[in-house]
């Protein structure tokens, strides 16, 4: 049976056994809002006409203020890592499309460049330049949602730093070796006639 808490217009389930009212007040009860009410030790007093003084006679042999707080503090451990939980989800679907996007744009520029090596018709320098600065802001939005660096922080000698801005080509194909190789070979070309 279900009975309103006269104070404070709680739902509180009206139930004699002791192990019933430790349990109410130690997990609390949820209410139709959904919200989780922990009631005091008056309110069940009042609820299941038990005499204030037996049950707090129960609460400390019980250990019940004790037990609430180990309660009350795994149970605030769990939603948080629920939430944490939500949210690494969603920051690594986040990431997943940033990957897929810099993919794409990467792939794009890629066909610009064997468009112009298969046409015989080197790309202009505005071109060559606009494509060179979207090639870097993808591959730093790339490698941010890898959680890789996207800049050489350290104040090593340019000779180190140098080393560690080698593009692993390892992972390129033979046709984007070649792409990359013309892209390289343009660059350098153009540096020379200026």
């Amino acid at each position: 049976m279900v009975v309103k808490s006269t104070k404070k217009g709680v739902l509180l389930p009206r139930d004699a056994s002791y192990e019933v009212i430790e349990r109410q007040f130690i997990q609390g009860l949820i209410q139709p809002s959904g919200e989780v009410y922990y009631p005091t030790l008056s309110e069940l007093s009042d609820v299941h006409n038990i005499p204030h003084s037996t049950l707090h006679r129960k609460l400390n042999e019980g250990q019940w203020i004790n037990k609430r707080e180990v309660w009350q503090a795994s149970l605030h451990k769990w939603v948080s890592a629920a939430n944490m939980n939500n949210y690494i989800e969603a920051a690594a679907k986040f990431d997943e499309t940033c990957i897929t996007a810099a993919q794409r744009a990467m792939t794009h520029i890629l066909m610009h460049l064997d468009a112009a090596a298969s046409e015989g018709k080197p790309l202009d320098q505005v071109s060559l330049d606009r494509l060179g600065r979207a090639a870097v802001n993808w591959q730093k939005t790339g490698r941010l949602a890898l959680g890789l660096s996207t800049e050489n922080n350290s104040n090593r000698n340019n000779d180190e730093q140098s080393k560690n801005n080698i593009i692993d080509t390892t992972l390129l194909s033979d046709k984007e070796m070649g792409i990359l190789d013309m892209f390289v070979t343009l660059v350098e070309e153009r540096k020379e006639k200026n």
